[in-house]
């Protein structure tokens, strides 16, 4: 589906710790603008805002979130590559 990129995409995603890759499974299911209150509240099991906030600022830095204004969100490529993984991963 995305060629090339898939590549790249697998091994950033291999990268991430597990609450990483939560809250990026968290974005590509809650496709509106996530907000670190929500996201706090959602996330199972429950983890600390700096916890949180640690990891957000990793996957920005990383350019795998962007912040707009005072939330975040995933590009619509990474969005579906996301989704993808969750539907791979569950079907294992």
């Amino acid at each position: 589906m995305f060629g090339d990129i898939r590549a790249i995409l697998d091994q950033q995603f291999h990268r991430l710790s597990h609450l990483e890759k939560l809250i990026m499974y968290w974005l590509a299911l809650n496709q509106d603008l996530g907000s670190m209150r929500k996201l706090q509240r959602d996330i199972v099991p429950r983890v600390s805002q700096r916890l949180i906030l640690e990891a957000i600022e990793l996957l920005q830095r990383r350019s795998l979130i962007e912040w707009q204004v005072s939330s975040f969100c995933q590009t619509p490529v990474l969005m579906e590559y996301v989704a993808e993984r969750l539907i791979e991963e569950n079907l294992k």
